[in-house]
């Protein structure tokens, strides 16, 4: 606690601030509390399946052992190189600490809940490092984790939503500076070790967080002039520097493989957020809906991740802005606040769905830095805005709480009020969930001590995120699977097999084009390098994929409404392409 706090400002009001955040994020991400017995798993997005196997590899790493950098668990036999994957090792960790008394979808949704709960404490202290009162400063804590960017990226992307490593870093960071504070710059450093190690993307908000701050704090008052000032910055750069090579050495080392992946995954001209959904309730707001679904459908990425912001929010931004005697404070937060939303909106502008090709933004010449290139998507960079927007914000409410220091009435309406009106308008409507349809199949294989290997049909990287998580139910290797940027390389194996090939592009069986000797021979080498099974996944429950009924003239190993399995040595028998 003294680490984030001054001994003026700590004590049990703060430690009651902070508990205030349970019950609003119970709330605010309702009916999730409710489903803690591991039979329901919050999801908004496939990319939760993902963050599930993270947590289940990295557990299998320090029980088994293996390599860090890679796996043969996907793509097997060749196997994956995850140095590019964006695995949180502080998420996993905190999961793999959890799995000691919950299953692993019970895990998943505490992680959501603690993702969403740190945010809000670590804007609420930095809030407070500027005297602001508590109800400001708590009000800055839940624009920061409340706004509906934030909640729908949790249930899908809980690595992406830990922005706690974001405010302590501010806050250290300007304690060190201010204070040429040799502590602080170890924390801060530790902070940015912190970030690295939860997220390569909130890596990548936290540097476009600091660059702009620590530019206004190194000139203000000529402090670049003094010497501790600079043997301070040093240190930090030397640590901070030291910490994140432990992170990005195995990507560093892998720099043409990581170049190649990001280049296939750069979809800067089709993921920019939408200007109007800025300022467009999410359509999942059951009362908004159906006030903005005719606007909301007509956006790209955004219909699935609002970008609101809230009309409180913008409002209390303005009074900010508008304080001419707390400008030196506010309009630093205001500038980085710009520099996100000029991200955010990417390299042509888009209203109402449509893109106007000739409107070139800044982000049009930012696609070669680094660090815009690694994101890929411009809207992720809303997750950047939202921590200027909610410091700007709690001091708006604290400019207005101040004009009614003497109407103590007023300013309890006018806290309650805003607080109310700002959580009604962030809702994101009932969390999204669902219970996983599990097959009976998964737990014989668990308990199969052999080597076996399996084929998930169809192929393909979002269908391979479902599969990344059955994998934790039966733990053997699979064809494909995915990592963050998946290299062009792993489909090697895949791309040479004649009836992995065909399967892939979904290419129904055409015995003119193919002959049986050469199916053979593909069935041959799958089972010589270890597979043992075709899942073949059903699209709709119970109904088999009609693209594939030509490859499987035998009767399946076993079937139920999720999946039908086919041994290989079966198939290898049966007469394909007489």
């Amino acid at each position: 606690m003294n680490v984030l706090t001054k001994n003026n400002r700590s004590g049990w009001w703060d430690i009651l601030a902070i508990l205030l955040y349970f019950p609003a994020t119970f709330i605010m991400t309702y009916p999730l509390i409710m489903h803690l017995d591991g039979q329901w798993l919050a999801y908004y997005d496939p990319d939760a399946f993902i963050k599930i196997w993270d947590i289940w590899w990295l557990r299998h790493l320090l029980t088994q052992g293996g390599s860090w950098v890679q796996t043969s668990y996907l793509f097997y036999p060749h196997g994956l190189d995850m140095s590019i994957h964006s695995i949180s090792w502080v998420v996993a960790g905190v999961g793999l600490l959890l799995m000691t008394v919950f299953n692993i979808i019970t895990v998943f949704n505490l992680t959501v809940l603690l993702a969403i709960l740190t945010t809000g404490w670590g804007a609420y202290y930095l809030a407070r490092e500027w005297h602001l009162s508590r109800p400001a400063a708590w009000l800055a804590g839940a624009v920061y984790t409340f706004v509906p960017t934030h909640i729908a990226h949790a249930g899908g992307h809980p690595d992406l939503t830990f922005l706690l490593p974001i405010p302590l870093a501010v806050l250290f960071m300007k304690r060190a500076l201010e204070q040429k504070s040799y502590r602080h710059a170890v924390y801060l450093a530790l902070t940015i070790g912190l970030a690295a190690f939860t997220s390569l993307y909130i890596l990548d908000f936290l540097f476009f967080t600091l660059a702009p701050l620590f530019v206004f704090w190194t000139f203000t008052d000529g402090r670049w002039r003094n010497g501790r000032f600079l043997k301070v910055v040093a240190v930090t750069s030397i640590l901070s520097l030291l910490i994140l090579l432990l992170r990005l050495w195995p990507i560093l080392s892998h720099l043409e493989v990581l170049t190649e992946a990001m280049d296939m995954k750069f979809f800067a001209a089709q993921t920019q957020t939408d200007l109007r959904a800025f300022v467009t309730p999410s359509r999942l707001h059951t009362i908004f809906a159906p006030l903005v679904e005719d606007v909301a459908s007509q956006f790209a990425f955004n219909k699935r991740w609002p970008a609101y912001l809230g009309i409180v929010a913008l409002l209390l931004m303005v009074t900010a802005v508008t304080w001419r005697k707390k400008w030196r404070v506010v309009w630093p937060w205001f500038i980085t606040g710009i520099l996100f939303f000029l991200l955010a909106i990417g390299p042509v502008l888009r209203v109402n769905g449509q893109v106007y090709d000739t409107v070139n933004l800044p982000y049009s010449y930012l696609e070669w830095f680094p660090p815009v290139r690694t994101v890929g998507r411009p809207d992720f960079f809303v997750m950047g805005l939202i921590l200027p927007l909610a410091i700007c914000a709690a001091f708006g409410l604290e400019r207005l709480l101040i004009r009614l220091q003497n109407h103590s009435g007023w300013r309890i309406a006018l806290v309650v009020g805003a607080v109310s009106l700002l959580l009604f308008e962030y809702w994101n409507g009932p969390f999204r969930g669902s219970v996983p349809a599990v097959s009976a199949f998964y737990d014989t294989l668990a308990a199969n001590d052999e080597q076996t290997a399996v084929i998930d049909l169809p192929l393909g990287r979002q269908p391979s995120k479902r599969y990344m998580y059955y994998q934790t139910i039966h733990g053997k290797p699979i064809a494909e699977g995915l990592s963050a940027r998946t290299p062009a390389e792993a489909y090697v194996y895949i791309d040479n097999n004649l009836l992995l090939r065909q399967w892939r592009q979904e290419v129904p069986l055409n015995c003119e084009t193919v002959s049986a000797q050469s199916i053979q021979q593909a069935i041959q080498v799958l089972i010589q390098d270890g597979f043992r099974y075709v899942m073949v996944h059903h699209e709709i429950e119970g109904e088999f994929p009609s693209y594939f009924v030509d490859y499987f003239p035998i009767s399946p190993f076993f079937a139920d409404e999720q999946i039908t399995v086919f041994a290989l040595e079966d198939l290898q028998a049966a007469s394909i392409c007489p």
